[in-house]
């Protein structure tokens, strides 16, 4: 049941259906989550879903994307994608560093697309004090300050996105390329003239 409700979700991305698709693996997270041990700390222990065929580690990353998806259009979505980022980061500590980079900085955005910008501020500050010379903190906080949460949205503070771009530049962070920060600081300042 679990595999199948994992490739029905799959079958429903391809097609587009990201709503359909994060409806079914909220079913299959459901019954799988119960199911971990507190000593499984990282998702490599638990390998395939049980009679599955996507790893434990690639799924729960594409159900964060699909609900971030979801959730552009349905806050129901964001409110899953809060409760699927706090369980996996509370589950898998120990997960390798970008993951869990990833789900935190996914944390915050899905507090901002729930309408709780304070949270989702909260949990992007504590990601750039953890991580410091990492740009995944800065830079989705940035975005979320100079754009919105969703393309409908005001940025709510543009300049603060550009003193976010400017400080992780300075800092600088290790990543910075590969998040292209430099250009995202350059388009902004074009923008905001």
């Amino acid at each position: 049941m679990l595999n199948s409700w994992m490739q029905e979700g799959y079958a429903m991305m391809m097609d587009g259906q990201a709503a359909q698709a994060c409806d079914h693996w909220s079913k299959a997270w459901e019954a799988i989550r119960p199911r971990f041990d507190p000593a499984v700390r990282s998702c490599h222990p638990t390998a395939p879903v049980p009679d599955g065929t996507q790893p434990l580690y690639d799924w729960v990353q594409d159900f964060a994307l699909e609900l971030y998806n979801a959730a552009l259009d349905d806050i129901r979505y964001a409110k899953m994608g809060i409760r699927l980022c706090r369980d996996v980061i509370s589950q898998f500590p120990d997960e390798d560093e970008l993951f869990q980079l990833n789900f935190r900085a996914d944390l915050g955005q899905f507090y901002y697309l729930a309408r709780r910008t304070e949270e989702g501020q909260r949990v992007l500050l504590d990601l750039i004090h953890d991580f410091p010379d990492r740009a995944a903190g800065y830079a989705r906080l940035a975005d979320l300050l100079a754009y919105g949460a969703r393309p409908e949205d005001a940025g709510p503070d543009p300049q603060r996105a550009v003193d976010l771009f400017e400080r992780a530049i300075a800092r600088p962070v290790s990543d910075a390329v590969a998040y292209d920060l430099q250009k995202r600081l350059d388009d902004l300042r074009e923008e905001l003239t």
